[in-house]
């Protein structure tokens, strides 16, 4: 008879067993889980591939303004966060990011406050693993507090992260307009926006797409509208999904029923 060994379970490449990362907040001891068997002590509670201070914030909502250049292959725009500190003394908003995303300014403002200029704010992009990084953001100091509403705008452009794919013409259909989609699952929308990127966190998003003339843009949304004048496309999930759910496919698309 074959000896029987027991094998801890194995995790998939995007998914590999990591120090203890930046999930938990200061404090927050109860965010614990049973240990791995009966008497052990408690295991905390964090998602190993993500590199966010999450469990420090409640993400009510995440705006999305992109510009996509097709001839250099880059999507350029901001990104804006609505967060909730969930506790007093955060200083540090920490995101998942990628080295292919080129950060070109933050800044923060706090709605209803007078005046609402924004704040420029300091960060710094740490290593974290083959296929991401930590975007650090200090926050400003005597401002964030628990429950009070902050926006934070991160101005960015991809480049050739793992999430987006772009094709030339002669790979599409027609060959004569370029495509590209984005692929988020599991921990590639790190490339895509800067984000809380782990299943734990979901949140509604808005999105706005500028694109050339003959591009249309589909979006994992529940609502869409487009200008034709001004080939700007706008949607809106309004039901809560994770970061790596959001997905844009964009390029010379045309309607085809697949069923009633």
């Amino acid at each position: 008879m074959a000896e029987l060994t027991q094998t801890s379970p194995s995790l998939c490449c995007c998914r590999k067993s990591l120090p203890v990362s930046g999930g938990r907040c200061v404090g927050d001891s109860s965010l614990t889980s049973a240990g791995p068997w009966p008497g052990a002590p408690p295991c905390p509670l964090v998602d190993v591939a993500s590199a966010s201070n999450f469990r420090c914030f409640q993400l009510r909502h995440f705006h999305l303004d992109l510009r996509l250049n097709f001839a250099a292959k880059e999507m350029t725009g901001w990104l804006v966060l609505d967060l909730v500190p969930v506790e007093p003394g955060i200083s540090t908003l920490i995101l998942d990011s990628h080295p292919s995303l080129l950060i070109h300014s933050i800044d923060c403002k706090i709605p209803g406050d007078q005046p609402e200029e924004p704040a420029s704010l300091t960060y710094r992009v740490d290593p974290f693993t083959d296929y991401g990084s930590s975007l650090i953001i200090s926050l400003p100091a005597g401002t964030v507090k628990p429950s009070r509403l902050i926006q934070i705008t991160v101005r960015y452009t991809t480049t050739d992260g793992p999430a987006i794919w772009w094709l030339d013409s002669e790979l599409t259909c027609s060959q004569s307009c370029p495509l590209v989609f984005t692929q988020g699952h599991s921990v590639c929308n790190r490339s895509f926006f800067p984000c809380f990127d782990t299943p734990a966190v979901k949140s509604t998003y808005t999105a706005t797409v500028r694109v050339p003339d003959g591009v249309t843009v589909l979006m994992s949304a529940s609502r869409s509208s487009y200008s034709k004048l001004d080939r700007v496309f706008q949607f809106s999930m309004e039901f809560p999904v994770p970061s790596y759910l959001v997905a844009l496919v964009a390029g010379e698309l045309q309607h085809v029923d697949i069923g009633p």
